[in-house]
C-alpha cells in the first residue's frame, strides 16, 4: 500500500534535510533492503499515524543500508551524480538553494567491516 503524507518543513536547514531525503529515495529505488532512519522515519510515522505530537525538525537524512549496497559502486555514483561529496567516512554533503544537504549512512556494525566500507566508500568518492 503506497501512502502519501504531506511533510511542512519549518527552517531552511529543514529544506535542505528534505532535498537529502528526496535524492535518497532516489539513489536507493533499485535496492528494496535500505531504509530510512532517524529524524524523517519518525516524522514519517507521526504523520501516517495522524498523532497530536510536537514537530521534531531533523538536519540531515539517515539511511541504514546493507554493507553490500553502501559498498556497491553504482550506489556511489548515484550519489555522486547528484552532487553529494563525503564529508568523513559516513556523511556526505551537497549544497542546495537552502544550505547543505546531509546524508547519514548507517551500515551493520560486525567487527572490522565498517573500516573497510569506510576506505572503499572514500575510494569512490575521491
Amino acid at each position: 500500500m503506497v501512502s502519501t503524507i504531506t511533510l511542512r518543513s519549518t527552517s531552511r536547514e529543514e529544506d535542505a534535510a528534505l532535498d537529502a531525503l528526496a535524492d535518497l529515495a532516489r539513489a536507493v529505488a533499485d535496492w528494496e533492503s535500505c531504509r530510512i532512519v532517524g529524524g524523517h522515519m519518525v516524522t514519517i510515522h507521526v504523520a501516517r499515524a495522524g498523532a497530536d505530537v510536537r514537530h521534531r525538525p531533523t538536519a540531515d537524512a539517515d539511511l541504514a543500508a546493507p554493507v553490500a549496497v553502501l559498498a556497491d559502486p553504482e550506489f556511489a555514483q548515484r550519489l555522486n551524480d547528484l552532487g553529494y561529496d563525503m564529508v568523513d567516512g559516513s556523511r556526505l554533503r551537497r549544497p542546495t538553494g537552502h544550505g547543505e544537504a546531509f546524508i547519514d549512512l548507517i551500515a551493520p556494525g560486525f567487527q572490522g567491516e565498517k573500516r573497510e566500507l569506510t576506505i572503499r566508500l572514500v575510494k569512490i568518492f575521491f
